[in-house]
């Protein structure tokens, strides 16, 4: 049966949206918030999106300036959801763009048309990404290192932690994948 709580926050929000993560089980795993702003930016100016924050109630200092740049009007979500109405807001975005963490997930076996762009440190390779081919809308955008080794990292264990600095990561990069993604 519906949730009728969760689809009406789903259907509030204003359309078309993409849905940002800034958040991260550790530090070293979460990409600048200067850097989302200018993936966000991207979003909002080129494709027209709405920016919807969402995430832990721990990943509000690190949204604070995705929440306060005027030009976004960004709708903050982060720890104001629960699990049935995130599925929901993931179900019906237009985009997600998130450090390595379950919402990517959520997000591909939600729907094999929302955008998804993940960027990772390459922690856990291998077992979380990259994803077959078949995702044609999911991308992986790893550290350059991971890039230029992928194969031979992949044969690494899966528990191995990668401390890879994911700062090195640039917007650019991110915002090259989204484009790829829209065809």
């Amino acid at each position: 049966p519906k949730n009728h709580a969760a689809s009406a926050l789903s259907d509030s929000l204003p359309k078309p949206y993409a849905v940002i993560f800034t958040g991260g089980t550790e530090l070293f795993r979460r990409w600048p918030e200067a850097n989302y702003l200018k993936v966000a930016l991207h979003l909002k100016q080129n494709h027209n999106l709405n920016i919807v924050l969402c995430g832990g109630t721990n990943d509000l200092a690190f949204d604070s300036p995705l929440i306060t740049h005027k030009a976004l009007s960004a709708v903050n979500l982060s720890g104001k959801t629960s699990l049935i109405e995130l599925l929901y807001i993931l179900k019906n975005s237009e985009a997600v763009i998130s450090n390595e963490t379950a919402s990517v997930h959520l997000a591909c076996a939600l729907s094999d048309k929302t955008k998804i762009v993940t960027v990772s440190n390459g922690n856990n390779i291998g077992r979380f990404a990259p994803y077959p081919a078949l995702y044609a809308n999911y991308k992986a955008v790893f550290h350059p290192i991971i890039e230029e080794n992928c194969h031979a990292l992949l044969n690494r264990e899966f528990t191995t932690p990668c401390y890879l600095n994911i700062s090195e990561i640039t917007p650019d990069r991110v915002i090259k994948a989204y484009e790829s993604l829209c065809g």
